[in-house]
């Protein structure tokens, strides 16, 4: 849901710095930008409000980013995920993440790969809305199967 021209991002991080940092540099990059500490923070603002993307930690202070997932895809919040992770994990936690609904998983060292996925997956977001029942998620060259409900 794109409100004027600005898409909204969603951020959950428990890293302050890595929160300025995506913040910021989403912000620059045209997105309207709001941030939690917590997986339980993240899930408050999307329960109240609606978003593009969600930019989401692997690793939070409350829950893992694979809990969130599993509450966002339950609870059928909208927003395409993107997991970051300090580094990227090894080939079966990617497609952990994968199937448990994310998008893409990126290090989240590379804030301008995130902005740069973040600006595909919002752009996608109205034909993905469109197309509710398809069996694919693609964004760039990562594809998924999104996981069965």
């Amino acid at each position: 849901m794109h409100f004027g021209n600005r898409a909204r991002c969603l951020i959950a991080d428990n890293d302050e710095n890595v929160l300025i940092d995506l913040e910021h540099a989403l912000e620059e990059g045209g997105f309207e930008v709001t941030t939690a500490w917590s997986g339980g923070e993240a899930l408050k603002w999307l329960w109240s409000s609606s978003y593009d993307v969600l930019v989401l930690d692997d690793f939070l202070s409350d829950m893992s980013g694979i809990d969130v997932l599993q509450w966002v895809t339950a609870l059928k919040f909208p927003p395409l995920v993107l997991v970051t992770a300090h580094i990227i994990p090894p080939f079966p936690m990617i497609d952990r993440f994968l199937r448990a609904g994310a998008a893409a998983v990126v290090s989240k060292r590379d804030v301008q790969a995130i902005v740069n996925y973040v600006r595909a997956m919002s752009a996608s977001c109205g034909q993905r809305n469109e197309d509710a029942g398809s069996a694919l998620i693609s964004v760039a060259t990562v594809q998924a199967d999104p996981p069965e409900r």
